[in-house]
């Protein structure tokens, strides 16, 4: 008998069942002590009794816990409690792969993106001679940033022989439990040698890897059959179909790896998962730079002809590729690993010179300002620099390591790393991040005019360590931010936006001579986007640049070569909702931070806690109801993307409605007759453009086409325009004839939609909630300040969550909910929105009749940092 909502099993409360199968059912549960979601794991009521599964559960929880790795579950704990043994894991909010795979197959890059992660993950268990033995798309979570994560050991075998082995109590089982003989696994997955009921060794879960991988891109089963014994029987004796058969696009290099894979015999398998995984890592780089394979030999009267051309190019290459993958020359293994494990949020990590300490901001768990700390690496132990009641964030090294200079309320400071007194660096009024010139005479920052520092220029300027007047180094007509020099000093790479906003920004790269003075123009490195980047780092040999940015919707680790015409590339390593990175100096280290945020619309109700509205763990933000109330639209991840679903107003019958044209499809409005849903969509480029579709589904429409990136759509009342925000600006464009019209000329602004009467245009801006009459005339201010985008209009009046005075315009935790009289201009407050997250750009929802009252709220917050070692 399944658990039901609300019941107890030690300090857990029981939140909602996620899945079952033979090993056990999964729900996800509230952890009362530390106030997070985990999943629980149990074995089923009427199987407790049945002690070899409970020998095997535990033979789970012992194995997975002895792996530590970023992409395979996180088991916290293994408890009993009324009589049920359970493990508590880390919840991943997402779909497993199967749910992900399209019928046609996933996007090439998304795909290898995956296996390299599941490869890399299954090899970590190898090394710690643990079998996983039932690799499938369904023991494989997606989360909802990306994140890939393996799950299910429960058929794990072990191989360690030695009883000498100080970790054989972490990893004993008994033999019976996997007695030569016994079939385990899933039929459809599992290597032939299982199938048999042979003794499976890791180039078994290679096999399975192979089917997995095969799926992935074709999107159909390697070995299928109607009943189980003819799904046995094809494993053990039929050939699937060429996987280029069924995806002609495929790189011939992947379809002979899968195949590879598949071999019947295990000794004609790879050996090792390990080189599974490099060979996928050479065929996404390829695939990444465009580099297209060798030719296939013709066939025909003039084939031989043609193959001994052929046959020389190999023969010509093999002898490089040879001595690329020889043993001897094979660099150490990039390995991930939690560099702090804190509640609160750890960022802005910097390297001491000898890459052995970092320097970081931390704001604790119930603090409201960050401070400055640096730690070991590998030890857990942290040391206070900083106590100001302000905030100081962004630490830079100096080279000497005497140093670290730090951003505190828009200024710069110096403190010692071994403690004592700071001093003030300059009044100049600068944006974090900032960063120590090579030689240690300069700390170079961006100038900063955001309100309250008129006057300043945006661009990279120095501050002498020594005292002076800072010097701007970028180029004329030039802003720029977060600077970070390569390591001999010669060149400069920051970010740059496009005239006064944050938006539609490029990093960039200027050469330097020896007193740091440009040489030339600059240059873009990267496309422009709509997004400034989060943190800059270069790598020793000064050929990359390392950067955080926002792509599809997950901020992600990025590289760029500085003096090669290709375009960026993902660090898949470092996972999603990665940025700020830092390399060391001296060593093979990148340390990151990496963010633990995650939220879920709930129900607002006057006098009673919120409720979750939705019970998908993929919901993204941005939630619309249709005008007749019965339906809403949404963000959710689909097989690698977001896109924009539709759901009835409880969530059920959840139907997908696009399907690209970009990689991230969000922000959705019903248009007023419920007909259309407008939508923005991000294209290759970074850039944003507005589309709409019919709300039955079909083909989209894109409505504009602008340069630069147009964001955030809303319906007229009549349904004859679609407002959107541009270079910080409204507009709209008419939906039967184009026209184009500018709205507002101040910038500052992101968001806007049309009144409830069709009057007037509401928006967000400095000066607070405005409001200005279609037709002209002057702004009247609705409220001073309101929390991100959270506002709404309906024939009740204005909705809106006010600041408190104490958080910015973007982050209260418990802001008031207001509702103001459109005739009579009265403000009254309904209550609190608790925990409010600003993730979601509009924030708020609020259906046509006032009813219900949706928002976006924080279920987890938190950023920690991470570390790669042997980074390259």
């Amino acid at each position: 008998m399944a658990l039901q909502p609300g019941a107890t099993l030690g300090p857990y409360e029981i939140l909602s069942l996620i899945g079952a199968g033979g090993m056990g059912e999964v729900y996800r549960a509230r952890d009362s002590r530390l106030g997070r979601e985990v999943a629980i794991k149990v074995l089923p009521h009427d199987r407790v009794a049945d002690e070899a599964r409970r020998q095997r559960f535990i033979q789970e929880a012992k194995a997975a816990s002895a792996l530590n790795h970023p992409h395979i579950i996180t088991i916290h704990e293994i408890e009993f409690a009324n009589g049920i043994d359970f493990l508590v894991m880390e919840y991943v909010r997402g779909k497993s792969l199967d749910a992900v795979i399209p019928r046609q197959g996933m996007r090439l890059a998304e795909a290898l993106r995956i296996a390299i992660a599941v490869a890399d993950a299954v090899e970590c268990a190898h090394r710690h001679k643990i079998v996983h033995r039932d690799l499938k798309p369904a023991n494989v979570m997606i989360g909802t940033d990306g994140a890939v994560k393996v799950l299910d050991f429960g058929l794990a075998k072990l191989l360690s022989d030695d009883e000498s082995d100080r970790d054989a109590m972490t990893r004993t089982v008994d033999p019976a439990i996997t007695r030569r003989g016994a079939i385990v696994g899933t039929l459809a997955y599992m290597s032939p040698e299982q199938a048999s009921g042979e003794a499976a060794d890791a180039r078994s879960d290679v096999f399975s890897f192979g089917v997995m991988l095969y799926e992935m891109v074709t999107g159909e089963r390697a070995f299928v059959g109607k009943t189980p014994t003819d799904t046995l029987a094809a494993v053990l004796r039929a050939q699937p179909k060429s996987p280029i058969e069924l995806v002609p696009t495929l790189p011939h290099e992947l379809e002979r790896l899968i195949l590879r894979c598949l071999r019947r015999e295990p000794e004609r398998r790879f050996q090792h998962m390990v080189d599974v995984k490099v060979d996928l890592q050479e065929i996404k780089e390829e695939s990444d730079s465009g580099v297209a394979p060798p030719p296939l030999v013709p066939r025909g009267r003039w084939g031989a002809a043609v193959a001994i051309g052929v046959l020389a190019v190999v023969v010509t290459g093999a002898g490089a590729w040879l001595l690329k993958r020889s043993p001897a020359v094979v660099p150490p293994l990039m390995r991930a690993v939690p560099l702090t494990s804190m509640t609160g949020h750890a960022m802005w990590p910097a390297f001491s010179p000898d890459g052995q300490q970092v320097a970081f901001a931390w704001q604790p768990e119930g603090h409201d300002n960050f401070d400055i700390y640096i730690k070991l690496v590998g030890l857990e132990d942290v040391r206070r620099l900083t106590a100001d009641p302000a905030n100081d964030d962004s630490p830079s090294w100096s080279r000497d390591g005497r140093q670290i200079a730090f951003a505190r309320s828009g200024t710069i400071h110096l403190v010692s790393p071994i403690g004592g007194g700071e001093r003030k660096l300059s009044d100049f009024a600068v944006g974090a991040p900032i960063a120590w010139s090579p030689d240690g005479r300069y700390v170079a920052a961006g100038g900063d005019d955001w309100p309250g520092h008129a006057g300043v220029r945006r661009g990279i300027y120095l501050i002498p360590a020594a005292g002076g007047a800072p010097r701007l180094i970028t180029p004329t007509g030039e802003d720029g931010h977060g600077p970070a020099f390569s390591l001999d000093g010669r060149r400069l790479a920051y970010s740059s936006c496009k005239e006064t906003s944050y938006t539609d920004c490029a990093l960039r790269l200027v050469d330097l001579d020896t007193e740091f003075i440009p040489t030339g123009p600059s240059r873009a490195l990267t496309p422009q986007a709509p997004f400034m980047t989060w943190g800059i780092a270069w790598s020793h040999d000064g050929g990359s640049v390392i950067y955080g940015a926002l792509d599809a919707g997950v901020t992600s680790l990025w590289r760029v070569r500085v003096d090669e015409d290709r375009p960026p590339e993902r660090i898949e390593f470092g996972g999603g909702d990665a940025a700020w990175p830092a390399i060391a100096p001296s060593g093979d280290r990148l340390a990151f931070s990496r963010n633990l945020d995650a939220h879920a619309p709930y129900r607002f109700e006057p006098g009673r806690p919120s409720r979750p509205m939705l019970t998908s763990s993929l919901f993204e933000g941005n939630l619309d109801f249709s005008p007749d109330g019965q339906r809403i639209a949404y963000c959710a991840e689909a097989g690698g993307a977001v896109e924009v679903w539709t759901a009835k107003v409880d969530g059920a019958t959840p139907q997908q409605l696009t399907h690209g044209p970009g990689r991230w499809q969000c922000s959705p409005r019903w248009s007023p007759k419920g007909e259309r849903v407008v939508f923005d969509s991000e294209a290759a480029d970074g850039r944003w453009h507005i589309w709409s579709i019919s709300a039955d589904g079909g083909t989209a429409r894109q409505e504009t086409r602008d340069e630069g990136s147009q964001n955030v759509p809303s319906w007229s009342r009549d349904g004859q325009w679609i407002y959107y925000s541009s270079d910080g600006n409204v507009f709209r464009i008419h939906v039967t004839d184009g026209r184009k019209q500018r709205l507002t000329s101040e910038g500052g602004v992101f968001v806007a939609l049309e009144s409830a009467d069709g009057r007037n245009l509401l928006y967000n801006h400095d000066r607070g909630l405005l409001s200005v009459p279609l037709t002209g005339g002057s702004s009247r201010q609705i409220a001073p300040c309101v929390v991100g985008w959270a506002v709404a209009s309906t024939s009740r009046g204005i909705y809106y969550a006010a600041c408190s005075g104490e958080e910015s315009g973007w982050g209260g935790s418990n802001p008031a909910l207001h509702l103001v009289n459109a005739a009579t201009g009265e403000d009254r407050v309904l209550g609190t929105l608790e925990k409010f997250s600003s993730f979601g750009l509009f924030g708020m929802a609020v259906s046509p009749d006032g009813r219900d009252i949706v928002y976006d709220r924080l279920l987890r917050e938190g950023h920690d940092l991470m570390l790669i070692e042997n980074f390259r």
